[in-house]
């Protein structure tokens, strides 16, 4: 993972302070060879795909291509944490699966890896006998611990804790069918982690670096 943000990242490299824009948490910077190279390199750095996160538009003032890079202008999220609810990371699990995936956080001080995995795995198969015990690494960090005929359900490393992941099974011909079973899923594993580790130790993603927990989360929906 990169040890630096974007922003700090463009900076460095000589990207001028004055043409840095925003609206809300995503960062607009004019297109240039510089903020590509930057951009590009820095997207590597942290495994994560410009594809998904970088689009570009032409400025009505200016009449110039800007890059809008989501989730990536820092001030924003450095304002959130301040009002409190929100932690900072250096780079959090994203699960693969685009809207059929997710991912739960939770510290190392709360979640046993082998316990509470394995608690995980027997609950799900307990409801769902669709589900069954899987051993599979989908890559170096993720690791799949139950499975069904449309989805991966495991345990990945995310720095500070576990990332606890659900991620459809890469077949488009049932892509239908797992958008249907995923909010009930989502949802059940949700309620597990919960009742394992308590919704105050729970945090979901709200960013590239910043996390929320649960706890927080129904909070402000009964404000």
């Amino acid at each position: 993972m990169p040890d630096e943000t974007l922003m700090e990242a463009l900076l460095e490299a000589g990207y001028p302070e004055k043409d840095i824009y925003h609206h809300e948490s995503d960062l607009y910077v004019y297109d240039t060879p510089l903020t590509w190279k930057v951009i590009e390199r820095w997207f590597a750095q942290a495994g994560l795909s410009t594809y998904r996160f970088v689009t570009s538009f032409k400025d009505q003032i200016t009449g110039r291509r800007m890059y809008d890079v989501a989730f990536q202008y820092t001030p924003y999220w450095q304002s959130k944490a301040k009002k409190g609810g929100l932690a900072m990371g250096r780079g959090n699990y994203l699960a693969y699966g685009g809207d059929c995936g997710y991912q739960w956080y939770v510290d190392n001080d709360v979640w046993n890896w082998d316990d509470d995995t394995e608690n995980i795995r027997a609950m799900l198969m307990a409801r769902y006998k669709s589900f069954g015990p899987c051993d599979k690494w989908l890559d170096r960090e993720s690791h799949v611990f139950a499975q069904n005929r449309l989805f991966y359900v495991g345990v990945a490393d995310n720095e500070w804790g576990a990332a606890i992941f659900l991620s459809p099974r890469d077949d488009g011909f049932v892509r239908n069918e797992q958008r249907r079973h995923y909010p009930r899923y989502r949802a059940a594993i949700e309620g597990m982690l919960c009742d394992l580790a308590g919704a105050e130790n729970v945090c979901i993603r709200t960013s590239a670096w910043t996390s929320q927990s649960l706890a927080a989360n129904d909070e402000t929906k009964g404000a």
